[in-house]
């Protein structure tokens, strides 16, 4: 399990510096020229970031309503929402629902793979 936290530590450290990067206006040139390469950022490294979360916490599981989900999926749901909303407030960042959309199904897609995965 050292091994799991060490690289969801180190896959956090990376995102951080994607978010810092994007917030300060650091652009990516290569980003720029895949078509739509930052939807698929979106939805890689937030789904990455998901499944890590899932594997620390052992695929843990909460009940919401009639619904049994995953608590790292969970939290990384609520961060990266509350994330992009933010962004309406940051003048270097644009809010777009679609970076959401591409957020959540990676989320759903990848995180979900955490459960193939024994812990």
């Amino acid at each position: 399990m050292t091994k799991i936290r060490l690289l969801a530590f180190a896959f956090f450290a990376f995102i951080l510096f994607t978010f810092t990067a994007a917030t300060l206006g650091w652009s990516s040139a290569l980003l720029g020229k895949i078509p739509y390469g930052d939807k698929i950022m979106h939805f890689l490294l937030i789904g990455g970031f998901a499944f890590f979360m899932n594997l620390v916490l052992k695929n843990r599981k909460v009940s919401l309503g009639s619904w049994v989900v995953l608590l790292g999926s969970t939290a990384v749901f609520t961060l990266m929402t509350i994330e992009e909303f933010s962004q309406l407030f940051v003048a270097t960042r644009n809010f777009e629902l679609l970076d959401l959309a591409c957020n959540y199904a990676g989320i759903f897609v990848i995180g979900s793979l955490s459960k193939q995965v024994k812990v």
